[in-house]
């Protein structure tokens, strides 16, 4: 489930790039879920059993930050607004 998860945020990522005009560098979340995935990755394939547990916990975290960083990367960003300044 969770390779699913994965992949659909990389392909909607993919995808809605593909349309834009303009493509904004990564942000700390992205690179948070970068590093969390190849953690996740290098535990997972690691042939030591004891480390299983803690290769399933940095999975599911990883997913977490996937998920977090394709939605702060897809929601729309607040236009910031001039302050208007009243000069007398």
């Amino acid at each position: 489930m969770g390779v699913f998860l994965i992949l659909a945020r990389e392909l909607a990522i993919a995808g809605w790039r593909v349309s834009q005009t303009t493509i904004s560098g990564a942000n700390i979340w992205g690179k948070l879920k970068t590093v969390s995935q190849i953690a996740a990755i290098a535990l997972l394939i690691a042939p030591v059993p004891d480390l299983q547990p803690l290769a399933i916990v940095a999975f599911w975290i990883s997913v977490a930050l996937t998920l977090i960083s394709g939605a702060i990367y897809l929601l729309p960003k607040p236009e910031i607004q001039p302050e208007s300044v009243d000069r007398k």
